[in-house]
C-alpha cells in the first residue's frame, strides 16, 4: 500500500489535497492509482462546475472520440 500526497492551491487560496493510492501493479502506470481528494464545500462546487464545463467543451469539439 503506497500513498503519495499532492497539494493544489486553487483560486483565492482554496486548498485541495489529493492522495494517490497505489492499488496494485506497476508504479509507473497511472491506471494503477486511485485518487482520493479532500476539499472544502466551496472547492467541491468549483470543481463540479469546472468539470461540467470541461466535459461539455470536449463533447462539443469532439476532443474525446467516441463520447
Amino acid at each position: 500500500m503506497a500513498f503519495s500526497t499532492l497539494v493544489f492551491i486553487l483560486n483565492h487560496g482554496w486548498k485541495v489535497l489529493l492522495y494517490r493510492y497505489l492499488k496494485e501493479g506497476d508504479v509507473d502506470n497511472v491506471n494503477n492509482y486511485l485518487g482520493i481528494t479532500l476539499v472544502s464545500c466551496m472547492s467541491k462546487l468549483f470543481t463540479a462546475v469546472l468539470n461540467r464545463r470541461t466535459e461539455s467543451f470536449c463533447v462539443d469539439y469532439n476532443f474525446i472520440p467516441g463520447v
